[in-house]
């Protein structure tokens, strides 16, 4: 029963975070959340009721009646049923989002609410791209509109750039806040990689900058242990401004402009 409790809370506050920090909060239906003892359980009851369903740990199916949660125990549950419980809550919003940002969304809230801001899998890889100046295709992930089509590397991806619209700043953040609200009211907006120059004049430049100075801050003990003892939500502003602080290019200084045949 304690466990039970436990993943009930983590739902409860995984609902908590995303109405937050998305500022989506239209949930008056029900999930209902199945969980079997076993693999072997859960897999025979899929296999019987949902045969052309593809096989996960655990998966979110909405048909006519209640959104329905499957899963079974397991070391990873927690994860998995935050994950599921991402793309449900998203649902039942109403909004109807592009595929690479509600798999993206839900990889970002998968993780436990400390870990979202630095501490996801995905970080270290996408940081390591960053510093080869690799940055993922935002128009490529838009164009993705089979589940068939998403592999490791697109959910990689699709992570990588909702975290940056959620931290870049506040600009971004609002830009995708009111991206979900559009597409919560089925109100016609372009997408975002066509939205974003409009606020930002190099989105792939600042995406690289975004996570190259991440990595800057994980390496400065100061920095890294300021940073990861603020709170995601609460603090987010501040986190933002370090980051474009970190990420800003230096100040040209009088005699390099003076080089550059420059005058102040």
């Amino acid at each position: 029963m304690e466990a039970h409790r436990e993943l009930e809370a983590t739902l409860l506050h995984l609902r908590g975070d995303m109405a937050s920090l998305l500022e989506l909060s239209d949930w008056r239906k029900s999930i209902h959340v199945v969980i079997f003892q076993n693999p072997k359980e859960y897999s025979r009851y899929m296999q019987h009721y949902f045969p052309t369903v593809v096989q996960r740990r655990a998966i979110f199916l909405q048909d006519r009646g209640p959104g329905m949660l499957f899963t079974h125990w397991h070391d990873q549950i927690d994860v998995d049923l935050r994950h599921e419980a991402a793309h449900a809550l998203l649902n039942q919003s109403g909004a109807e989002l592009p595929l690479w940002l509600d798999e993206g969304l839900a990889e970002y809230f998968e993780v436990s609410r400390e870990d979202r801001y630095a501490h996801n899998p995905y970080w270290t890889e996408v940081a390591g791209q960053a510093e080869q100046a690799l940055v993922p295709s935002l128009l490529m992930l838009e164009r993705i509109d089979d589940l068939a089509g998403f592999e490791e590397p697109q959910y990689r991806d699709s992570w990588a750039w909702i975290h940056f619209l959620l931290h870049r700043n506040q600009r971004t953040r609002q830009m995708l806040i009111q991206f979900l609200a559009r597409a919560q009211h089925k109100t016609a907006q372009p997408p975002l990689s066509r939205q974003l120059p409009s606020i930002l004049s190099d989105p792939m430049l600042e995406f690289q900058q975004h996570f190259q100075a991440m990595k800057l801050q994980s390496q400065d003990p100061t920095s890294r242990q300021h940073l990861l003892s603020m709170d995601t939500y609460t603090d987010l502003p501040i986190r933002q401004n370090v980051v474009e602080q970190a990420s800003a290019p230096p100040a040209i200084t009088a005699a390099q402009n003076a080089n550059r045949g420059v005058s102040n």
